[in-house]
């Protein structure tokens, strides 16, 4: 436990790096995975790791068998990354909980940007 091991999916000509534990690696190894893009108007694109199965027409992502979520939980990056699928790197949460973590983010982000100290108009500085 505590040993990395990579991945590296293609998608679209571009090659990904999926950080995973070893023991998860050798379990995951046989499958064939891909990456999906997810964006937002508002954020940066993320990636996931995602594979077929199981059942038809069902897709299944990296990060959610490794954490053993069940349905209505959500698997949480806590670094954001959604190819750093090390179990320390997961916070299994739910819905609410998740959202009010990201919106607290996002405010924190917004109120540095906000309380930035602005330089008194004098007429040295005009």
């Amino acid at each position: 436990m505590g040993t990395d091991a990579f991945m590296l999916i293609e998608r679209k000509g571009e090659i990904f790096t999926v950080v995973l534990d070893v023991e998860d690696y050798e379990r995951l190894k046989g499958y064939n995975w891909f990456i999906e893009r997810c964006s937002a108007a508002d954020r940066k694109p993320k990636y996931y790791a995602k594979r077929n199965g199981p059942g038809r027409g069902k897709k299944t992502y990296m990060h959610r068998e490794i954490a053993g979520a069940l349905p209505g939980l959500v698997v949480d990056h806590r670094d954001g990354n959604g190819l750093n699928n090390r179990k320390d790197n997961f916070k299994v949460t739910t819905q609410p909980d998740n959202a009010r973590r990201q919106n607290h983010a996002v405010r924190r982000r917004y109120d540095n940007l906000v309380d930035q100290p602005k330089v008194a108009e004098t007429e040295e500085n005009i």
